[in-house]
């Protein structure tokens, strides 16, 4: 029976520790999730830009015009462009659909690709 009873414990120990892992984790995406940014203080996120630690990444359609600034390769008038053309047909289904937009060739499309995904 003692047996038993340390199994008992060991197997709820072991319950609680999977389900605080699983709650932290959706605790710590939800925001992640919501936004498509990560979550990280001001001054950290300015202190690893200019030392290019960060690869930025944002959800093409969730992105500010800020946000796109922030990609070397993007000015106003792209990021304007970008914008315009996510009020004009809606969302973006695919990262691809940047060649579409007016001032994005194969190039800068190459370029800045790979700072962006698209979230459903």
């Amino acid at each position: 029976m003692k047996r038993f009873y340390k199994v008992f414990k060991d197997a709820a120990i072991l319950v609680i520790f999977v389900l605080f892992f699983i709650s932290l984790y959706n605790f710590l995406t939800k925001n992640v999730k919501k936004t498509g940014k990560v979550l990280l203080p001001k001054k950290e996120v300015k202190k690893r830009i200019k030392k290019k630690e960060v690869f930025l990444k944002f959800d093409l359609n969730k992105a500010s015009y800020s946000d796109l600034k922030k990609i070397k390769g993007i000015g106003d008038k792209l990021a304007r462009n970008i914008l315009s053309y996510r009020e004009k047909y809606g969302r973006f289904y695919s990262v691809r659909e940047l060649k579409k937009v007016k001032g994005i060739g194969e190039k800068k499309y190459e370029k800045i690709a790979p700072h962006f995904f698209v979230n459903f």
